[in-house]
């Protein structure tokens, strides 16, 4: 199953205890639709996250199939949320909970697509080399602004997730597999770019 809105906003509401402070209340709920709306429709556009790959079988051009994982490193987004202007005890409770709900939507539902150069029928092993926080950013105070309404705090907080999640989406790897989409010839290596699902 690829991401969805649906899947990131039931991560983040699932993990709304996991820092030292928890987020029982209806906002968090606005605040996670928000962030899942956001981020979907970011994450998805292969202008904002491309991954690149290395890929290994038979040569020849093939098709990239595969999942992701990523690492729950929650201080990204508290460290960008710090540097935003949202600092202070909630904040690291908040950073803990976007970070692992987001990371675990990518490593139960993550998959990524793409095409490879050089093997046509083989393994593949991708990472994200680009993540946009501007154009994160900009979508974030667009989906937070729907859900929770414009007030002075929201593009500090739109631009703390922004640049931490980026960061936290470089983290992102896959592996996966490549079909050919031709004839298959002697074993070689080649490269593949692929966008995530």
């Amino acid at each position: 199953m690829a991401l969805s809105p649906n899947i990131i906003y039931a991560a983040l509401a699932a993990n709304r205890f996991s820092g030292i402070f928890p987020f029982p209340g209806w906002n968090y709920d606005l605040l996670s639709t928000g962030i899942a709306n956001g981020v979907y429709t970011w994450i998805v556009n292969p202008s904002n996250v491309t991954l690149s790959g290395i890929t290994s079988g038979g040569t020849g051009a093939g098709s990239v199939n595969g999942l992701l994982s990523a690492v729950p490193n929650s201080d990204l987004l508290y460290r960008a949320l710090s540097a935003a202007g949202v600092a202070g005890s909630l904040s690291l409770s908040l950073s803990m909970a976007v970070t692992i709900g987001i990371v675990t939507a990518i490593q139960m539902n993550g998959q990524y697509v793409g095409v490879s150069a050089g093997v046509g029928l083989g393994s593949d092993i991708s990472k994200v080399i680009q993540a946009n926080p501007v154009t994160l950013i900009a979508g974030l105070i667009e989906s937070l602004s729907a859900t929770l309404g414009r007030g002075p705090a929201l593009s500090l907080m739109a631009t703390g997730l922004g640049n931490g999640i980026s960061q936290l989406i470089l983290t992102v790897t896959g592996a996966g597999s490549v079909l050919a989409t031709g004839p298959v010839g002697t074993p070689g290596t080649g490269t593949s770019v692929s966008t995530i699902l």
